[in-house]
């Protein structure tokens, strides 16, 4: 956990004594595991299951699609107020760094190719005081500095959703961009938040069909 690898311990105290069962429920605590307690084989065979349901509750999904915003897929940063913000696209989900309200970000994707951002997806991976709140999305087809237009403004709630840890935002209608600004609102507390990996889902368009996009889109 120090050296940042996100792990989660659910811990079974069969037949323990208080203090081992103290030590145990404390190793879950600290790691945002579960805790139970077996008297015997039925209890311990049960006490399993539940666990294995659980965990799979909690897997994380990570959508259906190619990440476009992944450093390893060749998105990179343009500008941003800190370099924090490059640790939030480099495929570690561990919460990297503190973000405050009113500071942004601007984004080009592989090759600087355009694309359709369908989804834009932000991570919980617990309820507090620090997680994401607000967030404004904007495009721009012209430059990494110039011609941005609203594209999305959404609440990350501070909820932990079974099934899918990733709160995903849909774009309606789907913003054909060149480059993405992402601002940053209060966090869940209603000050600054520690974000973790963001993603963002839809495709590349080839330059026709960039232009194809732009001429439907609302003026």
């Amino acid at each position: 956990k120090q050296k940042g690898i996100q792990v989660t311990i659910h811990a079974i105290g069969f037949d323990a004594t208080d203090a081992a069962s103290a030590q145990l429920r404390k190793l879950a605590e600290i790691t945002q595991g579960s805790y139970r307690e077996a008297k015997d084989a039925a209890g311990l065979e049960k006490s399993l299951k539940e666990v294995v349901e659980t965990t799979k509750l909690l897997t994380i999904q990570r959508g259906s699609s190619e990440n476009l915003l992944a450093a390893s897929r060749g998105a990179r940063i343009i500008s941003s107020s800190s370099q924090n913000y490059a640790l939030f696209i480099d495929g570690d989900e561990k919460t990297n760094g503190v973000v405050y309200p009113g500071e942004e970000v601007v984004f080009a994707f592989k090759d600087n190719q355009p694309v359709l951002l369908e989804k834009f997806a932000v991570p919980v991976f617990q309820v507090g005081g620090y997680n994401p709140g607000g967030m404004k999305l904007l495009g721009s087809t012209e430059s990494p500095d110039k011609g941005f237009f609203p594209v999305a403004e959404f609440t990350v709630a501070n909820k932990v959703f079974f099934g899918n840890v990733y709160q995903e935002f849909k774009i309606d209608p789907p913003a054909a961009i060149r480059y993405l600004k992402v601002i940053i609102g209060k966090g869940s507390g209603g000050e600054h938040s520690y974000p973790a990996e963001w993603h963002a889902y839809g495709k590349y368009l080839t330059e026709e069909e960039f232009q194809a996009e732009i001429a439907k889109a609302p003026k």
